[in-house]
């Protein structure tokens, strides 16, 4: 076999069982084999071929998104990250950021351990956008940024960074893709402001890093933000950009780079693409501009009497309009399609009906990038705040399908971009976060005992902002409701051994929120709004069927009816003396 970047490799066909990689089938160099039969085409009104693999893999992925959690969270940027990436084999992640570094995650296997590698310092003067390694074993990283350059960042730390292509006459560039069995060409999306025509033109960039020349090779009107080649044909790539179709490319053409079939996605600008790994299919994620709802596409790429590539997938529900660097992603053997969202969670949907299986919250703001670990059931995930989180697959003991918690509460109508909401924490935070609360509640019980009302309300308040996290898994978040329910009703309860009747019902409808059936909270409400002169109100409660055959509410509703005819017949007495 050839020897690429100082490994051997298999060269096989694309999405079957004989390779471990997605190669193309036409022989490397001379060397190898015949290539194997092209997949037969699908059968007219039926299901798309799969490999072995395929049907093997699928429901596996389909099992393992169900159970993800957050394992661990990797700090160490100072602004938001861009992106992220593994190399080849998995074992190294790299991540850029707004802070203009690149920085490197071993991912020790063993309990999802993971350890900075390393801060790479950029040639970028803005923000950085991609960061990919050299697939095949290279010593760099290749990066993109908001300042139009193309950079190399080495591996190895006595090496300065450099810069490939900078050019005024681009103003940004995006995302890049190494083209297949290849570790020195790779092409950029990138954009430019035409002052011809008043807007944005986006072009793909071809780079060679054995030469350093960067030539550009396709043009389009509007912004291209996304490009990634076939993984079964190493000249042809897709190209995401601000119209309404995916433009496939093919980089052999005379001029370069002419496009040679405009794939229809549906209204809105198309700002990541992703082949599956079979190369008869792509996922096309687009922006919303009026209601702000994003729509990922899958588009079928095989033709049929003629018929071009057509939407046979769309995946709802997902928000795409506060940023430009959001990714759709197939998780492991394309059972399930992944993609981030403007609010803050991770969509995750069974490729072939649609479904959504899960809506992770990942981020304070805004999810944009995903990247799905080569081999092991492991995904990471980036966006507005300044870490990464990475989900896994629970032990055994933890296994079940996860209680995904509603994302961050957002001004109607407004950007969505913040860093005020509550913290996305990881499996091994949450025993000392869980602790520090049930210290506070501990504290404001002691105050109970001893009628120091206030200062108790004072601690169960700090024990509820104490809680104000999102929890990883099903069982952080039971622990999570309990005691927020707890310390809620206790708060109602000084307020209203204080006589603060109102804010003790506002702590009531807390507890009611998350358990509508909680009898101590109906009775406290009940009590409150009698003295708030609400007896209806008051009455219905203790008619609540989670009161009957409760004691305290049988005695209390006597009470509130005789405090009703008192209150009706000072009423009737006020207005006889205002006409005497």
């Amino acid at each position: 076999p050839p020897t690429v970047g100082g490994r051997r490799e298999r060269v096989g066909c694309a999405g079957c069982s004989c390779s471990p990689t997605p190669v193309c089938h036409p022989r490397v160099g001379g060397v190898g084999g015949e290539p194997h039969a092209q997949p037969p085409p699908p059968p007219m009104g039926g299901a798309r071929w799969q490999s072995p693999r395929e049907r093997l893999a699928a429901p596996l992925a389909r099992g393992w998104a169900s159970q993800l959690e957050l394992a661990r969270r990797l700090e160490g940027h100072s602004g938001c990250v861009n992106t992220i990436r593994w190399d080849r084999d998995g074992a190294v992640l790299a991540s850029g950021s707004d802070d203009l570094c690149v920085r490197l995650w071993a991912y020790e296997g063993a309990d999802n351990a993971v350890r900075e590698a390393g801060a790479l310092r950029s040639c970028h003067r803005q923000n950085i956008f991609d960061a990919a390694f050299q697939p095949y074993g290279g010593d760099l990283i290749v990066t993109t940024g908001l300042d139009g350059q193309i950079g190399t960042v080495a591996l190895r730390g006595d090496v300065d960074p450099a810069s490939v292509f900078d050019e005024d006459r681009v103003g940004r560039t995006s995302k890049l893709c190494f083209q297949p069995l290849s570790n020195d060409v790779f092409i950029t999306a990138a954009s430019a402001v035409s002052y011809r025509y008043g807007h944005e033109k986006g072009m793909v960039l071809r780079t060679d890093l054995r030469d350093g020349k960067t030539t550009e090779i396709a043009t389009f009107e509007g912004a291209c933000t996304a490009v990634d080649f076939s993984p079964t044909d190493p000249h042809c790539y897709a190209a995401g950009c601000a119209a309404d179709h995916v433009k496939l490319c093919d980089a052999r053409m005379p001029g370069g780079g002419a496009c040679i079939e405009e794939v229809p996605t549906g209204e809105g600008c198309v700002s990541s693409v992703r082949y599956h790994p079979n190369g008869l299919e792509l996922l096309a994620y687009r922006r919303g501009e009026k209601c702000r709802e994003g729509l990922l596409a899958r588009v079928d790429l095989t033709k049929a009497e003629g018929r071009p590539g057509a939407v046979v997938k769309t995946y709802e529900g997902a928000l795409n309009h506060d940023t430009i660097a959001k990714e759709a992603v197939y998780l492991q053997g394309g059972g399930v399609v992944a993609c981030g969202s403007d609010d803050g969670r991770l969509f995750m949907w069974d490729a072939a009906s649609g479904r959504v299986l899960r809506r992770v919250a990942a981020d304070k703001s805004v999810v944009n990038c995903v990247a799905p670990h080569p081999t092991l059931p492991v995904v990471c995930v980036s966006g507005i705040d300044s870490d990464i989180k990475l989900f896994a697959v629970p032990p055994a003991e933890r296994a079940g399908i996860a209680d995904d918690a509603d994302p961050p509460a957002r001004a109607p109508g407004g950007s969505v971009i913040n860093h005020d909401g509550p913290a996305v924490v990881a499996v091994r935070e949450t025993p000392a976060l869980l602790a520090k609360a049930e210290g506070l509640k501990a504290t404001g019980t002691a105050a109970v005992k001893a009628a120091n009302w206030g200062n108790a309300a004072a601690n169960y308040v700090a024990a509820i902002e104490a809680l104000a996290w999102v929890p990883p898994n099903p069982k952080a978040a039971a622990a999570r409701r309990a005691l927020v329910l707890a310390c809620s009703g206790n708060i109602a309860h000084c307020h209203i051994q204080m006589k603060n009747y109102a804010r003790a019902a506002g702590y009531c409808d807390a507890v009611l929120r998350l358990d509508a059936a909680n009898a101590k909270a109906l009775y406290r409400k009940a009590l409150c709004l009698g003295e708030l002169g609400d007896y209806d109100g008051a009455l219905a409660l203790c008619g609540a069927p989670a009161l009957e055959g409760n004691p305290d509410a049988a005695k209390l509703a006597p009470k509130i009816q005789q405090k009703q005819k008192d209150a009706l017949r000072r009423e009737r007495d006020k207005y006889k003396a205002m006409f005497k």
